[in-house]
């Protein structure tokens, strides 16, 4: 297992405003997850950063399954003392953004599409990364190509973006996080001592894929809308950031004030 240590992680950032927002991507995606949003909130005033996390993008392997505490570790490694005022996470990003609370004393917390224990098949998912993974490698265009038609509100540079980032992340460290994930940091009502913002797609019956899917469902969803300061249900996919990034920065910053 690769130990974590300050300048490991690869990193972007966007705008130099006084207030500061750091913004953690899900499961094998990458920092360039972020660039319309990043640049949103940078237009808004804010100084933003986002790493490539552990597996991830350009940043060092963990040689082992990279659960949300792993790459909590390896975050906070790199980060000083200095509170950001908001941290932003999307799915594995969102768990990540729990496991910080217990390591730092940031200001608010902003999780997308956080999963809940038991909304997803995480057995599944594992597999499905290996696949994408594989997939990716093996014929980048046709991967595109399916992008494309299943993510009509995405980007040309979002799709490749995706297919580009499935083909970086260590499948093995990934998947085997993703096996985890029923014991992965979720909200609780003893951990929660800052305001936190829920987004959240739809809980729409008969909707399974995870592109097109929220991973908050059920039992899972009604304690997460009990413990968030604010629950904004956004008509989107799992990728909320990409498919409404104008309704996502609106809830964002109204909730940031």
């Amino acid at each position: 297992m690769t130990t974590p240590r300050p300048g490991f992680l690869r990193w972007r950032s966007w705008g130099s405003g006084e207030r500061r927002a750091l913004l953690l991507h899900g499961s094998a995606s990458s920092a360039a997850t972020w660039n319309r949003v990043g640049a949103g909130l940078a237009e808004a005033g804010w100084r933003v950063k986002a790493p490539d996390l552990p597996s991830h993008g350009a940043s060092p392997r963990a040689n082992a399954a990279l659960t949300p505490d792993r790459a909590a570790e390896w975050v906070a490694a790199e980060l000083s003392d200095r509170p950001f005022d908001v941290v932003i996470g999307h799915g594995f990003g969102a768990a990540v953004a729990i496991a910080l609370l217990e390591r730092r004393a940031d200001k608010l917390l902003v999780l997308e599409e956080p999963p809940g224990p038991a909304s997803v098949d995480w057995v599944a998912e594992a597999a499905s990364i290996r696949s994408g993974v594989a997939a990716a490698r093996r014929d980048p265009r046709a991967l595109f190509e399916e992008v494309r038609g299943t993510q009509p509100a995405w980007s040309d540079e979002d799709c490749r973006q995706a297919v580009a980032d499935l083909a970086r992340c260590a499948a093995e460290d990934v998947s085997e996080g993703l096996r985890a994930g029923p014991a992965w940091p979720t909200l609780r009502p003893d951990t929660v001592d800052r305001a936190v913002l829920v987004m959240a797609a739809p809980d729409a019956p008969g909707v399974n894929r995870l592109a097109d899917a929220t991973v908050l469902r059920g039992e899972d969803r009604a304690f997460v809308r009990e413990l968030a300061d604010s629950f904004v249900e956004v008509p989107a996919g799992h990728c909320l950031h990409r498919d409404r990034p104008d309704e996502w920065l609106r809830a964002v910053l109204d909730f940031a004030g």
